[in-house]
């Protein structure tokens, strides 16, 4: 026999109900009931059930019958509260993913601000590409570091931006390649 609250029965059963509502319980005690009555009624027992009630009751069909109520009630009772867990549990899952989407763009949108401000303040800065080029490999790799840090300087440290020390090393860290090209390097953005 199908379990009467797999999830498209549950889906329809629970359609009406947002949560944990009070008479939930309730309205699925009575839907198991009216599945216990229909099968006892039609003597199409669920197997398991059906078999412990019988060897509770030495083989009597109708102590049986009244046995059988109690375990299909306990079973069916346990299948519906499995699924509505798992439907409550998903909900919160996705009001999670949600939550964190939400957050996700906000930080994003906070880094996205900050290395534009950054890289207006700091534009003087910033090496052409002329320059770049003649960067040897481990030069470039100093000078893509301290850029990156200098692009998130105006976030907090909390929201992953860098300390003031990791910005003056990043600004000493430019400096130092503008002296190597025998470039001037205009501190007025400073």
């Amino acid at each position: 026999m199908s379990p009467v609250f797999k999830n498209s029965i549950i889906a329809s059963f629970l359609e009406g109900y947002h949560g944990l509502p009070d008479g939930i319980t309730d309205d699925a005690k009575k839907q198991i009931s009216k599945v216990i009555r229909e099968e006892i009624e039609n003597n199409k027992f669920e197997d398991t059930a059906w078999l412990n009630a019988l060897s509770d009751a030495d083989g009597d069909q109708t102590k049986a019958k009244g046995k059988y109520i109690k375990y299909r009630f306990d079973q069916l009772f346990k299948e519906f509260e499995t699924a509505l867990n798992d439907r409550i549990n998903a909900e919160k899952m996705k009001e999670k993913a949600k939550q964190y989407e939400i957050s996700s763009r906000s930080l994003q949108d906070k880094q996205e601000r900050s290395a534009r401000l950054m890289k207006d303040k700091y534009r003087n800065w910033w090496l052409d590409d002329k320059s770049i080029k003649k960067l040897s490999t481990s030069d470039f790799k100093k000078y893509e570091r301290a850029r990156l840090v200098l692009l998130n300087g105006a976030m907090s440290i909390e929201d992953g931006g860098p300390s003031d020390g990791e910005i003056l090393m990043a600004l000493d860290d430019i400096e130092i390649l503008w002296e190597k090209l025998s470039l001037k390097v205009n501190k007025k953005t400073l």
